[in-house]
């Protein structure tokens, strides 16, 4: 299997996600643990206390039971064209979030989908609510 953006394994303040990364990059790490890498643990660490992920998680369910079904290579999954409103501790942002199907480490295939995400600060930025905007 081919290498994929790895954002999870940090403890908090330090590398991506940590207590002291701005929201966007919090985001990041959340999409990339939680699409690259299925990494729950590592999205459990940028994630608010409660928070409402449903279309994120299902996504992730969805492109994980087609890998398996279709022995579809890697993905890598980033956030492009990420802009936000700050209101106080809170962040309500615009991003879209691109998964790329990746072999032997090249570019494959793109999909890009708009979601609108909600941050919170609770000892450091968390990701709370994520919902596509299509």
């Amino acid at each position: 299997m081919a290498s994929v953006l790895v954002a999870g394994g940090a403890a908090l303040g330090e590398g991506p996600g940590g207590a002291q990364d701005g929201p966007e990059t919090v985001l990041r790490a959340y999409v990339q643990a939680t699409l690259s890498t299925n990494d729950s643990a590592a999205a459990a660490t940028v994630t608010c206390r409660e928070p409402n992920l449903t279309s994120m998680q299902d996504w992730q369910l969805d492109l994980s039971q087609r890998r398996q079904r279709f022995a579809l290579p890697a993905l890598a999954a980033d956030v492009t064209s990420y802009q936000s409103v700050a209101t106080g501790r809170r962040v309500n942002a615009t991003a879209d979030v691109a998964v790329t199907l990746m072999t032997n480490g090249q570019p494959q295939e793109r999909v890009t989908r708009p979601f609108r995400f909600t941050l919170v600060s609770e000892n450091g930025w968390k990701v709370c609510g994520a919902a596509p905007t299509e």
